[in-house]
């Protein structure tokens, strides 16, 4: 009994000691600057990924790399609204879709700090962020349909043209400019949304709880959402009748 112990507590002892050898080279690849080093760094990324499956107790400390590498190389432009977003390069692009995909609660809580970073254009759909820090951040025309942005903190991000439809958004702070926003059929139950929402698409949204009282709906489709009395909307609001 006592050496089978021993066995398995070696076992287990080589077993950290691979997953820390893996970790010490997948950061030091990451680091590896400069465009010709971007298939370096997207091989980083996708170990980074493994370990993060293969050891829960190593997942926050991925989240927390993977989350200052997108801070680090995709800031938001000091002028955003001047330029038309271009699609994130390969390895933020990989970097994103791996926090995306990974499985939440494993000690990664309130980890995912991306605020002031570039989204632009990113392909996230059916993301976790619930919870982010996405303050500031610019997410102008990124897909981030059917993700789960609940409690996420949106406030100064940059929305135009954000595809967000089937979203999950209880809880969210938003005071940003979402003109053109695509919330059709989001799940806003308890948002507070003091943002431009001019033009945006709020069909059949949940608002059900939601305090939009200071957000600007001008323009904004409102058609077969879903209220109750603990709803606020602007002053004036007329909603459409749901065909």
């Amino acid at each position: 009994m006592i050496t089978n112990n021993y066995n398995r507590d070696q076992q287990a002892l080589a077993l950290q000691g691979q997953i820390t050898d893996r970790f010490t080279r997948a950061v030091e690849q990451l680091g590896q600057p400069g465009p010709q080093k971007i298939d370096v760094r997207m091989g980083a990324i996708y170990a980074l990924q493994r370990i993060m499956r293969d050891s829960e107790d190593d997942q926050a400390a991925v989240v927390d790399i993977l989350c200052a590498f997108i801070r680090v190389h995709s800031q938001v432009s000091d002028e955003p609204e001047s330029r038309f977003p271009a699609a994130p390069p390969a390895d933020i692009q990989a970097a994103m879709t791996v926090l995306a995909r990974r499985v939440p609660g494993r000690g990664d809580e309130s980890r995912l700090v991306l605020s002031f970073s570039n989204f632009g254009r990113a392909v996230l759909p059916a993301g976790k962020f619930a919870g982010a820090d996405l303050v500031g951040a610019d997410l102008r025309d990124a897909d981030l349909h059917d993700a789960d942005l609940s409690g996420a903190n949106l406030d100064a991000a940059y929305l135009h043209g954000t595809d967000l439809s089937g979203a999950v958004l209880i809880d969210v702070q938003m005071k940003s400019n979402a003109n053109g926003v695509n919330l059709n059929g989001a799940d806003l139950r308890g948002a507070h949304l003091s943002a431009d929402l001019i033009e945006a698409d709020l069909s059949g949204a949940n608002l059900i709880g939601a305090d939009l009282s200071g957000a600007n709906l001008k323009g904004a489709d409102l058609q077969c959402v879903k209220t109750d009395q603990t709803t606020s909307l602007p002053l004036g609001t007329e909603l459409p009748n749901c065909p």
